[in-house]
Protein backbone atom coordinates (compact mmCIF):
# COMPACT_ATOMS: atom_id res chain seq x y z
CA UNK A 1 0.00 0.00 0.00
CA UNK A 2 1.10 3.65 -0.93
CA UNK A 3 2.12 6.19 1.74
CA UNK A 4 1.92 8.38 -0.93
CA UNK A 5 -1.09 11.31 -0.18
CA UNK A 6 -2.18 14.75 -0.50
CA UNK A 7 -3.89 14.93 2.95
CA UNK A 8 -2.60 17.88 4.85
CA UNK A 9 -5.02 17.29 7.98
CA UNK A 10 -3.12 13.58 7.83
CA UNK A 11 -0.22 15.08 7.37
CA UNK A 12 -0.94 17.57 10.94
CA UNK A 13 -2.07 14.40 12.20
CA UNK A 14 1.14 12.62 12.00
CA UNK A 15 3.71 14.86 12.86
CA UNK A 16 1.59 16.24 15.93
CA UNK A 17 1.79 12.54 16.86
CA UNK A 18 5.94 13.23 16.75
CA UNK A 19 6.51 10.73 13.38
CA UNK A 20 8.17 11.62 10.68
CA UNK A 21 6.26 12.93 6.70
CA UNK A 22 7.91 13.89 3.85
CA UNK A 23 7.46 17.29 2.56
CA UNK A 24 7.44 18.95 -0.64
CA UNK A 25 9.58 22.04 -1.00
CA UNK A 26 10.84 24.03 -4.24
CA UNK A 27 13.91 22.19 -4.23
CA UNK A 28 13.97 18.66 -3.20
CA UNK A 29 11.52 16.34 -0.84
CA UNK A 30 12.29 17.04 3.01
CA UNK A 31 12.39 14.42 5.78
CA UNK A 32 10.28 16.07 8.10
CA UNK A 33 9.48 16.74 12.25
CA UNK A 34 8.88 18.83 15.02
CA UNK A 35 12.25 20.03 16.13
CA UNK A 36 10.88 19.87 19.88
CA UNK A 37 10.60 16.25 19.55
CA UNK A 38 13.16 14.17 20.53
CA UNK A 39 11.95 11.08 19.42
CA UNK A 40 10.97 13.13 15.75
CA UNK A 41 14.62 14.61 15.61
CA UNK A 42 15.89 11.17 16.72
CA UNK A 43 13.76 9.54 13.86
CA UNK A 44 15.53 11.61 10.87
CA UNK A 45 18.83 10.75 11.89
CA UNK A 46 18.09 7.01 11.90
CA UNK A 47 16.06 6.70 9.11
CA UNK A 48 18.37 8.35 6.80
CA UNK A 49 21.50 7.31 8.77
CA UNK A 50 22.73 10.36 9.42
CA UNK A 51 25.27 11.04 11.34
CA UNK A 52 24.34 13.47 14.52
CA UNK A 53 27.21 15.80 14.21
CA UNK A 54 25.54 16.79 10.90
CA UNK A 55 23.08 19.62 11.66
CA UNK A 56 19.35 20.05 10.58
CA UNK A 57 17.82 22.97 9.11
CA UNK A 58 14.72 24.48 10.66
CA UNK A 59 11.79 25.01 8.07
CA UNK A 60 9.39 28.16 9.28
CA UNK A 61 6.32 29.76 7.97
CA UNK A 62 7.32 33.42 7.39
CA UNK A 63 10.49 35.80 8.10
CA UNK A 64 8.39 37.16 10.80
CA UNK A 65 8.74 33.53 12.66
CA UNK A 66 12.35 34.21 12.74
CA UNK A 67 12.52 35.84 15.97
CA UNK A 68 11.14 32.82 17.79
CA UNK A 69 14.01 31.14 16.63
CA UNK A 70 16.87 32.98 16.78
CA UNK A 71 18.52 35.10 19.52
CA UNK A 72 19.37 37.85 17.28
CA UNK A 73 18.74 38.93 13.66
CA UNK A 74 21.37 41.49 12.18
CA UNK A 75 20.17 43.96 9.51
CA UNK A 76 21.89 42.68 6.72
CA UNK A 77 20.11 38.97 7.55
CA UNK A 78 16.59 40.62 7.79
CA UNK A 79 17.03 42.03 4.78
CA UNK A 80 17.81 38.73 3.06
CA UNK A 81 15.10 36.97 4.43
CA UNK A 82 12.57 39.52 3.29
CA UNK A 83 13.65 39.64 -0.02
CA UNK A 84 14.65 35.85 -0.78
CA UNK A 85 11.88 34.02 2.08
CA UNK A 86 10.22 32.38 0.81
CA UNK A 87 12.84 30.38 -0.90
CA UNK A 88 15.85 28.29 -1.04
CA UNK A 89 17.58 30.40 1.31
CA UNK A 90 19.13 29.08 4.49
CA UNK A 91 20.56 31.45 7.16
CA UNK A 92 22.76 30.43 9.85
CA UNK A 93 22.27 32.89 13.59
CA UNK A 94 22.59 32.14 17.00
CA UNK A 95 19.85 30.21 18.27
CA UNK A 96 17.69 30.91 21.53
CA UNK A 97 17.95 28.45 23.92
CA UNK A 98 15.32 26.62 23.19
CA UNK A 99 16.37 25.39 20.47
CA UNK A 100 17.76 21.97 21.15
CA UNK A 101 21.25 21.03 20.42
CA UNK A 102 20.02 18.15 18.98
CA UNK A 103 19.23 20.05 16.09
CA UNK A 104 22.14 22.19 15.67
CA UNK A 105 24.65 19.52 16.69
CA UNK A 106 25.38 21.47 19.63
CA UNK A 107 26.46 24.65 18.16
CA UNK A 108 25.29 28.01 19.04
CA UNK A 109 23.85 28.45 15.70
CA UNK A 110 20.77 27.59 13.46
CA UNK A 111 20.05 27.39 10.18
CA UNK A 112 16.76 28.36 9.21
CA UNK A 113 14.69 29.18 6.12
CA UNK A 114 11.20 29.34 4.88
CA UNK A 115 10.65 26.81 1.96
CA UNK A 116 8.60 28.56 -1.42
CA UNK A 117 6.31 25.62 -1.72
CA UNK A 118 2.30 26.41 -1.22
CA UNK A 119 1.56 22.94 0.12
CA UNK A 120 4.46 22.68 2.67
CA UNK A 121 3.91 26.75 3.68
CA UNK A 122 -0.10 25.75 4.63
CA UNK A 123 1.09 22.83 6.68
CA UNK A 124 3.72 25.13 8.57
CA UNK A 125 1.43 27.76 9.26
CA UNK A 126 -1.42 25.11 10.94
CA UNK A 127 1.68 23.59 12.90
CA UNK A 128 2.15 24.87 16.60
CA UNK A 129 5.91 24.24 15.81
CA UNK A 130 8.58 24.53 13.01
CA UNK A 131 10.15 21.17 11.33
CA UNK A 132 13.21 20.11 11.40
CA UNK A 133 13.48 18.42 7.19
CA UNK A 134 16.96 17.46 5.56
CA UNK A 135 16.45 15.91 2.04
CA UNK A 136 14.11 12.52 2.78
CA UNK A 137 17.09 10.04 1.30
CA UNK A 138 19.36 7.90 3.01
CA UNK A 139 22.54 9.84 3.76
CA UNK A 140 24.87 10.09 0.83
CA UNK A 141 21.93 9.13 -1.37
CA UNK A 142 20.72 11.10 -4.39
CA UNK A 143 18.10 13.68 -2.95
CA UNK A 144 14.37 12.99 -4.00
CA UNK A 145 12.68 15.08 -6.27
CA UNK A 146 9.52 13.24 -6.48
CA UNK A 147 7.05 11.74 -3.79
CA UNK A 148 7.54 8.21 -5.66
CA UNK A 149 11.92 8.23 -5.01
CA UNK A 150 10.92 8.77 -1.24
CA UNK A 151 8.37 6.11 -1.22
CA UNK A 152 11.15 3.94 -3.04
CA UNK A 153 13.63 4.64 -0.14
CA UNK A 154 11.55 5.21 2.62
CA UNK A 155 8.29 2.94 2.47
CA UNK A 156 8.88 0.84 5.29
CA UNK A 157 10.03 3.25 7.71
CA UNK A 158 7.72 6.77 7.64
CA UNK A 159 4.00 6.97 7.14
CA UNK A 160 3.38 9.53 4.64
CA UNK A 161 4.56 11.49 1.91
CA UNK A 162 3.03 14.62 1.20
CA UNK A 163 2.36 14.71 -2.44
CA UNK A 164 2.53 17.78 -4.12
CA UNK A 165 1.69 16.18 -7.92
CA UNK A 166 -1.34 13.97 -7.10
CA UNK A 167 -3.77 16.64 -7.49
CA UNK A 168 -2.52 17.96 -11.00
CA UNK A 169 -1.82 21.04 -12.50
CA UNK A 170 -5.29 23.24 -13.10
CA UNK A 171 -6.31 27.12 -12.57
CA UNK A 172 -7.25 26.64 -9.15
CA UNK A 173 -3.85 25.26 -7.88
CA UNK A 174 -1.84 27.68 -9.81
CA UNK A 175 -4.21 30.34 -8.84
CA UNK A 176 -3.35 28.81 -4.85
CA UNK A 177 0.17 29.21 -5.73
CA UNK A 178 0.68 32.86 -6.75
CA UNK A 179 -1.85 34.02 -3.70
CA UNK A 180 0.63 32.06 -1.16
CA UNK A 181 3.43 33.24 -2.79
CA UNK A 182 2.05 37.22 -3.18
CA UNK A 183 0.47 36.89 0.88
CA UNK A 184 4.24 35.64 2.15
CA UNK A 185 5.69 38.91 0.36
CA UNK A 186 3.14 41.85 -0.49
CA UNK A 187 0.72 43.42 1.98
CA UNK A 188 -2.70 42.05 2.11
CA UNK A 189 -4.93 44.88 0.17
CA UNK A 190 -7.95 43.98 2.13
CA UNK A 191 -5.85 45.06 5.49
CA UNK A 192 -3.68 47.70 3.73
CA UNK A 193 -4.29 49.79 0.97
CA UNK A 194 -0.96 49.58 -1.53
CA UNK A 195 -0.64 49.62 -5.31
CA UNK A 196 2.19 47.89 -7.14
CA UNK A 197 4.44 47.17 -8.66
CA UNK A 198 4.36 51.01 -8.91
CA UNK A 199 7.21 51.49 -10.71
CA UNK A 200 8.57 50.32 -14.66
CA UNK A 201 12.33 48.70 -14.80
CA UNK A 202 14.21 51.30 -16.21
CA UNK A 203 16.40 50.21 -19.56
CA UNK A 204 19.39 52.80 -19.55
CA UNK A 205 22.46 52.96 -22.30
CA UNK A 206 25.14 50.19 -21.16
CA UNK A 207 27.93 52.35 -21.44
CA UNK A 208 25.50 54.58 -17.96
CA UNK A 209 25.59 50.74 -16.74
CA UNK A 210 29.38 50.56 -17.02
CA UNK A 211 30.15 53.67 -15.07
CA UNK A 212 27.16 52.79 -12.54
CA UNK A 213 29.19 49.18 -12.14
CA UNK A 214 32.39 51.24 -11.24
CA UNK A 215 30.32 52.41 -7.98
CA UNK A 216 28.29 49.85 -7.18
CA UNK A 217 29.48 46.28 -8.20
CA UNK A 218 26.32 45.04 -6.83
CA UNK A 219 23.69 46.53 -9.34
CA UNK A 220 21.58 43.83 -10.60
CA UNK A 221 21.45 43.55 -14.90
CA UNK A 222 19.28 41.93 -17.94
CA UNK A 223 20.56 42.76 -21.39
CA UNK A 224 18.48 44.11 -23.27
CA UNK A 225 20.27 44.42 -26.69
CA UNK A 226 23.69 45.35 -27.31
CA UNK A 227 23.93 49.11 -26.13
CA UNK A 228 20.97 48.61 -23.41
CA UNK A 229 20.70 47.40 -20.02
CA UNK A 230 17.76 46.76 -17.99
CA UNK A 231 17.68 47.34 -14.23
CA UNK A 232 15.61 47.10 -11.58
CA UNK A 233 14.10 49.67 -10.08
CA UNK A 234 12.77 47.99 -7.13
CA UNK A 235 17.29 47.68 -6.47
CA UNK A 236 17.74 51.30 -6.93
CA UNK A 237 14.94 52.54 -4.99
CA UNK A 238 16.26 49.82 -2.11
CA UNK A 239 20.14 51.59 -3.08
CA UNK A 240 18.54 54.90 -1.90
CA UNK A 241 17.22 53.81 1.18
CA UNK A 242 13.76 54.25 0.49
CA UNK A 243 12.82 50.52 0.77
CA UNK A 244 10.20 50.79 4.09
CA UNK A 245 10.15 54.34 4.64
CA UNK A 246 7.09 55.47 6.01
CA UNK A 247 5.90 59.14 5.63
CA UNK A 248 2.87 59.41 7.95
CA UNK A 249 0.33 57.78 6.83
CA UNK A 250 1.68 56.51 3.70
CA UNK A 251 5.16 54.82 2.51
CA UNK A 252 7.20 52.33 0.64
CA UNK A 253 6.52 48.83 1.61
CA UNK A 254 9.27 46.92 4.03
CA UNK A 255 9.61 44.18 1.86
CA UNK A 256 9.30 44.81 -1.82
CA UNK A 257 10.13 48.27 -2.93
CA UNK A 258 8.08 48.57 -5.98
CA UNK A 259 4.93 48.61 -3.57
CA UNK A 260 3.82 52.16 -2.50
CA UNK A 261 1.10 51.65 0.97
CA UNK A 262 -1.77 53.62 2.78
CA UNK A 263 -1.35 52.93 6.35
CA UNK A 264 -4.59 54.75 6.44
CA UNK A 265 -5.78 57.96 5.83
CA UNK A 266 -3.51 59.23 2.85
CA UNK A 267 -4.97 60.77 -0.03
CA UNK A 268 -3.90 60.06 -3.81
CA UNK A 269 -2.18 63.11 -4.26
CA UNK A 270 -0.25 62.28 -1.21
CA UNK A 271 0.57 58.96 -2.71
CA UNK A 272 1.37 60.53 -6.00
CA UNK A 273 3.78 63.23 -4.25
CA UNK A 274 5.61 60.04 -2.84
CA UNK A 275 5.64 58.36 -6.13
CA UNK A 276 7.15 61.55 -7.77
CA UNK A 277 9.89 61.98 -4.56
CA UNK A 278 10.98 58.33 -5.38
CA UNK A 279 11.62 59.07 -8.78
CA UNK A 280 13.41 62.55 -8.12
CA UNK A 281 15.67 60.71 -5.66
CA UNK A 282 16.40 58.30 -8.08
CA UNK A 283 17.33 60.81 -11.05
CA UNK A 284 19.43 62.72 -8.54
CA UNK A 285 21.47 59.41 -7.25
CA UNK A 286 21.82 57.82 -10.40
CA UNK A 287 20.73 60.20 -13.31
CA UNK A 288 17.79 57.37 -13.89
CA UNK A 289 14.43 58.31 -14.84
CA UNK A 290 11.90 55.94 -13.38
CA UNK A 291 8.58 55.70 -15.29
CA UNK A 292 5.05 54.99 -13.27
CA UNK A 293 4.03 51.56 -14.23
CA UNK A 294 0.51 51.77 -12.83
CA UNK A 295 -2.14 53.77 -14.37
CA UNK A 296 -2.78 57.35 -12.66
CA UNK A 297 -6.23 59.10 -13.56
Amino acid sequence: MSIISTDISKALTILNDDELVAIPTETVYGLAGNIYSKKAVNAIFSTKKRPFFNPLIVHIQSPEYLATIVSNIPKKAQQLANAFWPGPLTLVLQKKETIPDLITAGKDTVAVRVPNHPITLSLLKQLPFPLAAPSANPFNRISPTTAQHVEDYFKDDIKMVLDKMNQGITAKSISDAIISIRHSKLPDPSKIGNAGSFFKNPIIPKSQFERLQKEFSDIPSYPVSANQVKVPAGWLIEKAGLKGKSFGNYGIHEKQALVLVNYGNATGEELLNLSRLVQQTIFRLFNIKIEAEVNII
